[in-house]
């Protein structure tokens, strides 16, 4: 296997261990003992593949590939989420922010009837 594929696969196993363990610091914060668990266990899982992958062992099982597709999965919704919501944010600012500082650019003649409309329509 190929270096970098064998940095990604670590990269990706690494992201997978943190993830799980945030997993757990919110599943024992919430006294789900069995969710908290379940996220050691996975946590556990990672680390190992991590650490396997750091030393250059590129001998990977059936199933440590599966915890690999598992994670890639994981960090590509996660991915997905942030984007819709830098999506959002843009929209936001393009539909609603960026319009109403233009109107106070073009429409007011004095900095008295700007300060009026900037009270408007940052009021709506």
């Amino acid at each position: 296997m190929d270096i970098k594929y064998i940095t990604l696969f670590g990269e990706l196993a690494k992201s997978s261990e943190i993830i799980a363990e945030q997993v757990m610091e919110l599943d024992r914060a919430q006294n789900d003992e069995k969710g908290e668990a379940t996220a050691k266990i996975m946590r556990d899982d990672y680390s190992q593949l991590y650490d396997k992958l750091s030393n250059g062992d590129s001998a990977l099982t059936k199933n440590e590939f599966a915890k690999l597709l598992v994670a890639a999965f994981i960090i590509v919704n996660n991915l997905d989420d942030k984007i819709k919501k830098y999506q959002q944010t843009v929209d936001t600012y393009k539909t609603q922010i960026i319009p109403k500082l233009q109107r106070l650019i073009d429409e007011p003649q004095t900095d008295e009837e700007v300060i009026k409309l900037a009270d408007e329509i940052f009021s709506e």
